[in-house]
């Protein structure tokens, strides 16, 4: 972490959906899967891309996605 107070700074929020089309409610962090914390996944992520755990068979599962948001809380593209 840079102690440069130039630096912004800018929080992640995840998403998710039951369909991955609509229904977006945002997720505390005590309820983020695990599997969506590895890094890979993390950083597709913050790419733009939306997830979900195929390893949940065909019933499937949320599917998740994420906003970062500044330190005055607008969206960072």
């Amino acid at each position: 972490m840079s102690d440069d107070p130039e630096q912004k700074r800018a929080v992640l929020v995840i998403y998710k959906s039951a369909n991955g089309r609509d229904g977006w409610c945002p997720v505390f962090p005590a309820d983020v899967p695990e599997w969506l914390k590895a890094p890979e996944i993390v950083g597709r992520l913050v790419a733009g891309e939306q997830c979900c755990d195929v390893a949940q068979g065909p019933a499937g599962s949320d599917w998740y996605r994420a906003e970062r948001i500044d330190a005055d809380g607008a969206t960072v593209q």
